[in-house]
């Protein structure tokens, strides 16, 4: 999946957190685990890049719920 650059807006974020966590979840399901982080997403070249993220924010794997949300940097 590629995602292109574009200006951050709510609506943007949460596309693409709905396609990382999409991703996520196939990223598991393929390979039976969770990956350290969304850089392996890069690596088994699901992702051609991270999105930007908004200001002081970073997409990140919740290792409870195996789930991509922003968190602070």
């Amino acid at each position: 999946y590629e995602i292109r650059p574009r200006d951050w807006s709510s609506d943007v974020c949460s596309s693409d957190l709905r396609v990382l966590n999409q991703l996520l979840d196939g990223y598991i399901m393929s390979r039976n685990t969770v990956p350290a982080d969304l850089e392996e997403l890069v690596r088994a070249k699901m992702l051609s890049r991270i999105p930007p993220a908004p200001a002081g924010k970073k997409f990140a794997i919740d290792r409870k719920t195996n789930r991509v949300l922003l968190a602070d940097q």
